[in-house]
């Protein structure tokens, strides 16, 4: 059994909602001239997904389960860093395929927000795990090499400009022979 089914899943989502509006509200950065916030988003993700109306990690588990499981039943893949996520649910992927309590594995959580770098925090703490997470842009983001890079939906957020740049960023987070895990939906007539 893995840490985090001790909690039953609907009552850590209903907790997650409640935190996340919470911490959206002091937590998300405005951008811009405009003015906005991401608050609206990481506020209310977690209802989107207690719902059942979203497609978020979970939704693609068993792909996760089996990628991230054959990798971290290797001895060479213990680093691991997370790309971006909404809230804690990409993390909640890796801790379930490294479950290994007799092996140390490193977690790096990344988002550009705080919001959900505190959403983290607050479900490795409800687990017992650990987890670093950190408030930075991927883009600008540096760290030693990572074993394995994970997202999900991830390259949406950037342009077609800008995915070259994150596909060289995270080549340079990479050991040689690491690997990027992460599934994105591929949207009809797009050429980019």
């Amino acid at each position: 059994m893995t840490p985090h089914q001790l909690i039953p899943h609907d009552d850590l989502l209903a907790d997650c909602a409640a935190e996340a509006r919470r911490i959206a509200q002091q937590h998300c950065a405005v951008y811009g001239v405009t003015g906005e916030s991401c608050s609206w988003y990481h506020g209310f993700w977690p209802y989107l997904r207690a719902l059942g109306i979203v497609t978020t990690p979970t939704t693609h588990h068993a792909f996760y389960r089996k990628t991230l499981g054959n990798l971290a039943a290797r001895a060479d893949f213990s680093r691991v860093l997370i790309s971006g996520s909404a809230d804690f649910n990409m993390l909640e992927q890796v801790f379930d395929a490294f479950n290994d309590e007799d092996r140390e594995t490193e977690i790096v959580f990344v988002d550009r927000c705080p919001t959900p770098v505190a959403l983290a925090n607050w479900y490795a703490g409800r687990v017992g795990r650990r987890v670093d997470a950190r408030s930075s842009d991927i883009l600008s983001f540096n760290s030693s090499p990572f074993d394995v890079i994970c997202t999900h939906s991830f390259l949406g957020y950037f342009s077609e400009d800008e995915r070259h740049v994150l596909a060289r960023k995270w080549a340079s987070l990479l050991r040689p022979g690491g690997k990027v895990v992460t599934i994105n939906r591929v949207r009809p007539g797009r050429t980019a």
